[in-house]
Parts: structure tokens; sequence; C-alpha cells
């Protein structure tokens, strides 16, 4: 019988980088991970094909026997959300997870919120989070650094600084990442941030897992596995972070137009 598996959902690399320090937390647990390179990014897309394009992929990730879903991607929250809450499973997304950690432990603190320019303008997360004062910064530069692998380069750290300007020598207790690979410009946020907390989704997510009620195996081999849907070369060449090991499963879906 195939062993059940905690999938996890991105739109493009969101998540990414934190798949192998998860499958080293759990180390007897078998993660699938699925994300839509062919037709990402989603903005400007119609809403209806956005949901279309979750829901190949969601598809994608049942056949795998999963008992827990994890939507590493805030907009693919914004577009589906009416869909995931269907599932049978157990669905865990970067949006509530993070709304709920910081009203739990920084509530009316000064925060800065790190977020795509469209999520920004969605107001996913600022209606939700109690704070005392809160700076609401677009991450799309910063996120473009860790995708085109410019981190920790003078280019990184200019872009680091100047999308942070409006919160630079302000009192801040707390920086919201609503996009997990920003882990990868850590060093980037500190150097002008120092002092300030940076949320950390990899330990949130291993809390929240933990805390679950999942039943997790205490023995047996654990794996990742990977299903893509660009050709495994294109998918390496767009892969954040370290390199680790994995089975890449490449399969057929639908474009964009």
């Amino acid at each position: 019988m195939i062993k059940e598996a905690i999938g996890i959902l991105d739109m493009g690399m969101e998540s990414f980088p934190l798949l192998f320090p998860l499958s080293k937390t759990f180390k007897y647990e078998r993660f699938v991970y699925a994300n839509d390179l062919l037709n990402q990014p989603y903005e400007g897309l119609e809403p209806e094909a956005i949901v279309g394009f979750v829901k190949e992929n969601v598809e994608r990730l049942q056949k795998q026997n999963l008992k827990l879903l994890i939507v590493g991607s805030d907009v693919i929250w914004e577009y589906a959300q009416d869909f995931l809450k269907t599932l049978s499973i157990p669905v865990f997304n970067i949006v509530d997870t993070l709304i709920e950690y910081i009203n739990n432990h920084y509530e009316q603190k000064n925060m800065v919120l790190l977020a795509k320019n469209s999520i920004l303008e969605a107001n996913l997360y600022q209606k939700n989070f109690k704070y005392n004062h809160l700076y609401s910064l677009p991450s799309d530069e910063l996120e473009a650094i860790v995708l085109n692998k410019m981190t920790k380069t003078t280019q990184s750290f200019y872009v680091a600084k100047t999308s942070l300007l409006p919160a630079l020598k302000k009192e801040v207790d707390i920086i919201i990442t609503s996009t997990p690979l920003l882990r990868l410009v850590k060093t980037e946020i500190d150097e002008y941030l120092r002092g300030a907390e940076i949320t950390d989704v990899l330990a949130i997510w291993e809390d929240k897992i933990k805390s679950s009620g999942l039943v997790l195996y205490e023995k047996g081999r654990g794996r990742i596995e990977v299903l893509g849907n660009v050709p495994k070369k294109q998918w390496i060449q767009q892969t954040v972070g370290e390199p680790f090991k994995y089975k890449y499963l490449e399969t057929k879906a639908n474009q964009s137009n």
C-alpha cells in the first residue's frame, strides 16, 4: 500500500526551500510537492482560470494518497480558498497560519508585512492582524532577487534597503514574510531592520503539524517526490535554495492562453 503523504501546493517556488527541512524534521514521512511553473504567475489571469489550474494540481496531489495539504502560496489561497475548503483532508494555508501566529504572539505590536503587491491590494492579511502600527511593503523585488539567484550580493542588499525604506529607523517588533522563500534574504533584511524578529514559517508549520493530531509515521523510510509540469531541466533551472535529492515526476497539464 502506498504510504500516505503530506502534500505541499505552490504557484511558483514559494515554499520549495522549506521542503527539505520539513523532511528532516519529519524523517519518516513521505512529502509530495507540486507547483505550476507552466502557468505562473497567476496575477492577471481570470479568476476562473486560476481556480481551474489549482483544481488540476490538487487532483495530481490527491492521487498520491494525501493525509494533509499545505498551501504555501497566498495567491492560490486568495483565489481558490472556497474550493480548497471543500477538500476532505486537513488543509493548512499560509494566510490563516500567519494571521493566527501573529495574533497569538505579537498582538498590538509594531509590524512589517512583506507581501506581493497584489496580495497587499487584496488586503488578505492587514484586515485580520491586531497591531499597534503596520507597515505594508511590497516584496516583489525581493522575491525576484531570490528567484534570480542573486542573494547576498550588492544588488540584493540594495533591493532590501529600498524595499524596507518606509520602516527604516522605526520601532519594529516583527517582520512578517508572507512568501516563505523570503527566508533566503534574511541576511539582507537583518542588515536594515536589526533587532526585529522575522517570521520563521518553517518552525510555524513544524509546530502546526505536530499539534494537529495528524497521525505521523514513527518508522519506515521517508522520501520526497516532486510533481512538475515542465521538463526536468527547466525545473532545475528555476529551483531556489540549497539543492537536495528528490524524485521528479513530470505530468501533463493545461497551459494558460
